[in-house]
């Protein structure tokens, strides 16, 4: 049997640096992901409507304010209040002074209810969402008047 000589294969090594991949190319692979992040963002004419801002924003800082006067005023206020304004027997308006934080709780869910709602129908109807936010809006002021009302 006559023996064949093996060709020698050379075979080419990376450097021994204890890297995989080259830094450029993580670096580029997270660039890539922040942007294809940014465009969805940037597609989304949602977010670059001024009075979607205006409204979000005006909400957002009277329950702020909603807040901060509680908290201010929660020691000086009596046991009872009579937060249920619209009921008609008079014994049935009192509550409990711990209830005034129900106020601005339910201006905050009013306010991620229509984030929702107005992200998820922008695109189609636009006008009847700024109509629908303007609505939420109106209902943040009229609460926070009638907390004022209720602790002044």
């Amino acid at each position: 049997m006559a023996k064949k000589k093996a060709a020698k294969k050379e075979v080419y090594k990376q450097l021994p640096l204890g890297l995989k991949h080259s830094f450029f190319n993580g670096f580029k692979n997270l660039q890539k992901k922040f942007f294809d992040w940014f465009l969805v963002f940037e597609l989304h004419r949602f977010a670059k409507d001024l009075s979607i801002w205006l409204f979000f924003s005006a909400m957002f800082s009277l329950i702020i304010y909603q807040f901060a006067i509680i908290v201010n005023r929660f020691a000086q206020l009596p046991h009872i209040l009579p937060i249920l304004q619209t009921v008609t027997i008079d014994k049935d308006k009192l509550l409990r002074t711990e209830f005034i934080y129900a106020l601005p709780i339910s201006c905050a869910v009013i306010l991620i209810l229509s984030y929702v709602m107005s992200y998820k129908f922008y695109e189609r109807n636009k006008d009847l969402v700024l109509y629908f936010l303007l609505i939420s809006t109106i209902t943040t002021v009229v609460i926070t008047i009638s907390l004022l009302k209720i602790i002044g």
